[in-house]
């Protein structure tokens, strides 16, 4: 095997520490070239340590730089912004996302936008739709070397902007919930 994109995502720490260590390990073992950790979100300096997730994220990025010598396994974070898909339930894309339980941002049925506030009012966050990530990793794969990260153009926004564009798109106009969170976790390009 050439190439391995986990897309292994668990929200307890421990199980995803120990399924990403074995699946590293396991590419080690395979002679595996490239490994594609499970990211696919904002920039990992500039999110947060303060959910269990995150931090597995960031053990196991730090695994990968002090124990994964890049001319043995050559691996990349793709940062790409959270998926436009999640906000198009029966768009033949999102169904191959995992269900998040709850809405994000926006939740289209109740018609309620979530906007934040405190440190994270105004915020731009970055969105993409699943089938341009694809063809941003098809055109990674066809690389000669990867760097650490490697950034794909998505669309920039703030969640008054994705509820004006949900409006133009539905017809309907959503309602304003603010909420006082830290955004830091959630993916965005700053």
């Amino acid at each position: 095997m050439h190439t391995c994109i986990s897309t292994v995502n668990a929200y307890d720490e421990e199980s995803q520490i120990s399924s990403q260590l074995a699946l590293i390990n396991a590419c080690l073992a395979a002679h595996v070239t490239r490994f594609v950790p499970p990211e696919f979100e904002g920039p990992p300096a500039q999110r947060g340590n303060h959910i269990g997730f995150l931090r597995a994220k960031n053990r196991i990025l730090a695994h990968l730089d002090a124990h994964v010598p890049r001319d043995t396994l050559q691996w990349s974070v793709f940062v790409s912004g959270g998926f436009l898909d999640y906000f198009t339930r029966g768009a033949e894309s999102s169904g191959c996302l995992m269900d998040l339980g709850m809405p994000i941002l926006l939740d289209m049925e109740a018609r309620v936008a979530e906007v934040p506030q405190g440190d994270a009012a105004g915020c731009l966050i970055s969105l993409i739709s699943v089938d341009d990530l694809a063809r941003f990793v098809t055109r990674a794969l066809e690389l000669e070397t990867w760097p650490r990260e490697m950034r794909a153009f998505a669309t920039r926004a703030r969640v008054e902007e994705l509820a004006e564009m949900a409006e133009r798109a539905t017809g309907w106009y959503p309602s304003f919930r603010f909420s006082p969170f830290a955004f830091s976790s959630f993916p965005s390009h700053g």
